[in-house]
């Protein structure tokens, strides 16, 4: 884990992936912040260390040879090449939040979720395998689970949108009943009732006990759903900005976002020679213009 102080007073995370999740790196953060707010100055008298004067800091030199230097230089190379073919941007949507949610009766992580779908039919004229990060934080060990957020009722209430021809009373009622659909699918999530960790375990001890990989995950079928052209993910705290991450497969999508009260952000990725940015901005923008529009009026 790294932290990243800008000079406008800012602090940026960058983590790996594989030993942890941002859950725990939120929590983290969210406690020396709090801390830092209970206890704004320290003073010498605070803290013995900083009466030590024979605190000897000693600067440690690596000697690598021209090999190690020419790996190292290589791999710089390398990481620098697939920074520079992907593209981020950071879109916020102000004046629209979790409390236009709660009198509409809709969940706000439905909401977004119906704003990616909606979008991206706007865009591509096709609905995507689609990926939601749902945290087991609750068990011992705990990590991820996966939410299928593309539900029939999703894909009814984003048809519905893109036709543009049903009522706001009709709208809301269908965007109500993808929230219902979309809520009791993460609970189940959340209390280790998924199927999609439980299909990876499978394949894995299939694979690792050198038996025959099961037909059903050589299926198109398969295959397909898991070739995820939108991951997303959420974070929630009032102290965090925005954050995002990679597309999990060339032609895809990778869609950080919040929802607070009174707006809404989406940090999103794309690789340059497979999608184009500006399109993914455009329809995420018009999304949740009209979703507000349905909503507020």
């Amino acid at each position: 884990m790294s932290i990243i102080f800008s000079n406008n007073g800012l602090a940026g995370i960058n983590f790996e992936h594989a030993w942890g999740d941002g859950v725990a790196i939120m929590r983290f953060f969210d406690d020396i912040l709090n801390d830092n707010l209970k206890h704004e100055y320290v003073t010498a008298n605070e803290n013995d260390f900083l009466n030590q004067s024979d605190i000897n800091v000693e600067e440690i030199t690596f000697k690598v040879s021209d090999d190690i230097r020419n790996t190292i230089d290589e791999a710089k190379s390398k990481h620098l090449r697939h920074v520079e073919s992907l593209e981020f941007n950071a879109f916020r949507r102000e004046g629209f939040g979790k409390k236009d949610c709660k009198k509409a009766k809709v969940g706000p992580d439905a909401l977004m979720q119906l704003a990616f779908q909606i979008a991206h039919l706007n865009m591509k004229g096709t609905f995507a395998p689609t990926y939601e990060s749902c945290s087991t934080a609750i068990y011992k060990h705990g990590r991820t689970e996966t939410v299928r957020p593309l539900t029939k009722e999703m894909k009814i209430c984003a048809e519905a949108f893109a036709r543009g021809q049903l009522s706001r009373n009709e709208l809301i009622g269908l965007m109500q009943g993808c929230s219902t659909a979309h809520m009791e699918m993460t609970k189940n999530a959340a209390t280790g009732k998924g199927w999609d960790r439980h299909f990876f375990a499978l394949r894995g001890l299939a694979t690792r006990e050198g038996k025959d990989v099961p037909k059903i995950f050589l299926d198109p079928a398969f295959k397909s759903i898991n070739h995820i052209i939108l991951s997303t993910s959420t974070l929630s705290s009032t102290s965090f900005g925005v954050g995002g991450f990679c597309p999990v497969v060339p032609d895809g999508f990778g869609l950080g976002y919040q929802i607070r009260q009174q707006d809404v952000g989406v940090c999103s990725s794309v690789y340059k020679k497979n999608a184009s940015m500006a399109d993914l901005v455009s329809s995420l923008e018009s999304t949740f213009n009209s979703l507000a529009q349905t909503i507020q009026t």
